[in-house]
């Protein structure tokens, strides 16, 4: 199994990635600080989903990304 990193995955071509950051961020106005503490945390979780079958399985039901 591919083991993903953070610093070499590619979030901007991921639309499924796009899709997480979106329901995280529900629909709010963040300013730029906040904003990029959000889309550092949800970096670090979508690496975390794609690392594991199970939180994978769960997120693609949860988040309705297939």
């Amino acid at each position: 199994m591919e083991r993903y990193c953070v610093e070499t995955y590619n979030f901007i071509e991921d639309v499924k990635f796009q899709k997480f950051l979106e329901k995280e961020r529900k629909g709010k106005y963040l300013n730029r600080a906040s904003f990029l503490r959000l889309l550092e945390k949800c970096k670090k979780k979508w690496i975390q989903i794609l690392n594991s079958p199970t939180l994978r399985h769960a997120y693609t039901l949860d988040y309705d990304l297939e």
